[in-house]
């Protein structure tokens, strides 16, 4: 079934409706008003983990404990764990970084049954799996979100969007891995299914209220494209958990990688576009059109199973007292030369501008991408800083 909540869809697939009963009865309790600890884990298995480690969740890691060091951050804590069995607290955001268990690399899995137990369930050190069975022992992130870092950790679809590249490569120096991925999908005939292990963490007593994770091969292009926006980095992925922190619904964070997915989309239709007004220049783009093509498909397969409106805690709103206000009309306070500037790169030049100097790029080079001077880009983004904080009250 598929359950929605302001057009954020959240996937419930359990085995027996027992399962969908304690789910469900998990899922109506009322929020808790305290914040949530985030714990961050990767298994140390080989150098890819290594590499998500380094690129994606060291970055994430230090963004959430700047922020929470500011005050910024409304957590319990902000913990990177050595050993998964140390996620047991209560209500976090677990954010892991693992392989996704695909078979053997030589045989594939015994059968189609197999398939549907063992496949997306994580690889840890020393190559033990936690998969379903494993996990029905265990308390993980009881009552909070678990975010999947892992190929096909929130299911297998019938035909990988990459299936075709993959085959191309079967005859050359990648042909090993090759077809051992393609050994991971499913047979011809075989249906597609929602991962074995999330439907056993959503229908236990001691597991998550929401698990957001991949369905087909995930990639590094998610956090380390060498083409993508600031919105394309590990930045949207810290963004995400603080928004979780801050008692968003689980479907409204599913959306922040649809936005991301569909920005990519974006993008590479203006390749297309471009492709066709100047052939000659096409082959000169193929790497940035290839680099889109990845990172698009990348993000559209991550999905939230369980219920859109859940959330890790009541939102921190203050209390509404008498009628409303209406807002008074706000007044320009900088250089008409400086609002003219402003009007004529429009908001959301002017917003990603700023979002780049913030956590990406030097202000001087985000300057000279605009065509304007760096005196001017401060002067910018005092204005909007400040006008921000008059309109939240903050002076």
């Amino acid at each position: 079934a598929i359950a929605l909540a302001d057009g954020c869809p959240g996937r419930l697939a359990f085995e027996t409706d027992d399962d969908l009963r304690a789910y469900a009865e998990r899922a109506l309790r009322e929020p808790a008003a305290e914040p949530s600890p985030v714990q961050l884990y990767a298994a140390a298995t080989d150098r890819t983990v290594e590499h998500a480690q380094a690129r994606l969740l060291a970055p994430v890691r230090d963004l959430l404990r700047r922020r929470h060091e500011l005050g910024e951050l409304p957590a319990a804590a902000v913990d990177e764990l050595s050993d998964l069995a140390a996620a047991s607290a209560a209500r976090p955001f677990l954010f892991t970084v693992t392989h996704g268990y695909g078979g053997d690399r030589q045989r594939g899995f015994a059968s189609a049954a197999d398939r549907r137990r063992r496949q997306g369930a994580l690889v840890l050190p020393g190559g033990a799996l936690l998969g379903a069975d494993e996990l029905r022992a265990r308390p993980l992130a009881r009552g909070g979100f678990w975010f999947m870092f892992a190929c096909y950790g929130a299911g297998t679809p019938d035909d990988s969007a990459y299936a075709p590249w993959l085959r191309e490569l079967r005859g050359g120096a990648l042909a090993g891995t090759a077809d051992a991925v393609l050994r991971a999908l499913p047979a011809a005939g075989e249906r597609p299914f929602v991962a074995a292990l999330p439907r056993a963490a959503l229908a236990g007593p001691e597991g998550p209220l929401a698990c957001f994770g991949h369905v087909d091969v995930a990639w590094q292009f998610a956090y380390s494209d060498a083409e993508a926006t600031v919105l394309s980095r590990p930045g949207k992925f810290a963004a995400l958990i603080e928004d979780a922190c801050r008692g968003r619904r689980a479907g409204a964070l599913a959306r922040t990688l649809a936005r991301a997915a569909a920005d990519a989309a974006l993008r590479l239709t203006a390749e297309a576009e471009q492709n066709r007004r100047d052939p000659d220049g096409a082959a000169r783009r193929a790497d940035r059109v290839a680099s889109l093509w990845l990172l698009h498909h990348d993000l559209a397969a991550y999905v939230l199973l369980g219920d859109p409106t859940v959330r890790l805690r009541a939102p921190n709103l203050p209390a509404r007292t008498g009628a409303i206000e209406p807002v008074p009309q706000a007044t320009s306070t900088v250089p008409a030369s400086l609002a003219e500037l402003a009007r004529r790169l429009g908001p959301g030049k002017l917003e990603e501008a700023f979002a780049r100097a913030l956590v990406k790029d030097p202000a001087r080079a985000v300057a000279r991408d605009l065509g304007i001077d760096l005196a001017d880009l401060r002067a910018l983004e005092d204005a909007y800083r400040a006008a921000g904080r008059r309109a939240l009250g903050l002076g």
